[in-house]
């Protein structure tokens, strides 16, 4: 029984995660990025993943986290992708 309870809470967890929720600096978050860019139409997911990418580069400069202050309103240990789709939706209208 304790098995079968163990097993039905994984499935919960892996099931329900939902890839926007994902901070940009988790190991795991290319594998978010690629499972979010295939939902989109190919231009806006060319941009998402452009934007990914600058933010990752702005993590690590050294005033990078100012920049990534002023565009999101957010810390880079913050940030999620959800953060990065939204500034990229906006960018499109």
């Amino acid at each position: 029984m304790k098995k079968l309870f163990v097993l039905f809470l994984a499935i919960i967890f892996i099931g329900c995660s939902n890839p926007l929720n994902v901070r940009v600096d988790d190991p795991k978050a290319l594998q978010s990025v690629e499972a979010i860019m295939s939902t989109l139409p190919a231009e806006t997911a060319k941009e998402f993943k452009k934007e990914y990418k600058d933010v990752l580069i702005l993590g690590v400069v050294a005033n990078g986290e100012v920049a990534i202050i002023d565009r999101y309103l957010k810390k880079y240990e913050y940030l999620t992708l959800g953060d990065l789709l939204d500034v990229v939706q906006k960018k499109n209208q």
